[in-house]
């Protein structure tokens, strides 16, 4: 039997209701907290983020694809970085592994130091990057933080390592299940005090040091990794689309009609 006319056919009705739903989804997706990215993004944030380094050091810096020390494979979720210093022509190689396991996180520390004490020396020691946050940083937020909270130094214990393949600083950071290495390519070099090292840490873990070793630094203020929010235009998009469903489902819903 034809349908009656006014009223669309029952297929007409369901490919309406599903368009309306594709329409929707998008503003269902959009609120999803940045703050908190998949495992597979989480090591990124270990990388140097040289657009937050002031332009005197910035100029100087480039992007490279050198090849990187051939490091144990510690996670899956791993990325790498390597840049070249203009002013000394020195490569530099960074590469950052996070880990949804403590386990996993204690079994790649382990790991890594010892494929490293077995091509190079080790030393535990502590360095101070706050003359780098407050010198080199472009956004000067993170120095004026601690020098806010009266602490002079910014001392984080880490393990430097040096060889013939690359001389840099080991990070272990276990509260927020990171481990990354800073270095620069090539033998060590005598009396070498790894600044521009510093630089490279100074410009991507500032955020995650708040109340990772112990009571010796306080938390960052949850606003300094703030969540994205829906912007009025998105909130409107919503509005018109609910309306849009009502009119909708006025019309083609069984038993339901407009005056």
């Amino acid at each position: 039997m034809a349908p009656e006319h006014g009223h669309p056919s029952r297929a007409l009705r369901i490919g309406s209701l599903l368009v309306f739903c594709l329409l929707l989804m998008p503003c269902i997706t959009v609120p999803v907290p940045a703050g908190v990215p998949p495992p597979e993004y989480r090591a990124s944030v270990m990388l140097p983020y040289l657009d937050g380094v002031n332009q005197s050091v910035r100029i100087n810096v480039s992007e490279t694809r050198e090849p990187l020390p051939e490091f144990p494979d510690l996670s899956r979720y791993n990325v790498s970085r390597t840049f070249l210093d203009t002013r000394t022509g020195d490569h530099y190689a960074c590469e950052a592994w996070y880990f949804t396991d403590r386990h996993e996180l204690s079994a790649g520390s382990a790991s890594i130091k010892s494929w490293m004490a077995s091509r190079g020396e080790l030393s535990d020691t502590t360095i101070d990057l706050l003359p780098e946050l407050e010198q080199y940083s472009k956004n000067p937020w993170y120095a004026g933080y601690y020098l806010g909270l009266n602490y002079s130094v910014l001392k984080i214990p880490v393990t430097e390592f040096r060889s013939n393949a690359t001389s840099g600083y080991l990070i272990v950071l276990p509260n927020h299940s990171y481990i990354a290495y800073y270095g620069r390519a090539g033998s060590y070099r005598a009396g070498e005090n790894f600044s521009f090292q510093k630089i490279l840490m100074a410009s991507s873990v500032p955020p995650n040091l708040g109340g990772e070793f112990g009571h010796s630094l306080p938390h960052m203020p949850e606003h300094s990794s703030a969540s994205p929010s829906l912007s009025p235009l998105d909130w409107l998009l919503v509005l018109l689309l609910f309306g849009f469903g009502i009119v909708v489902f006025g019309y083609l819903l069984p038993g339901m009609r407009l005056p």
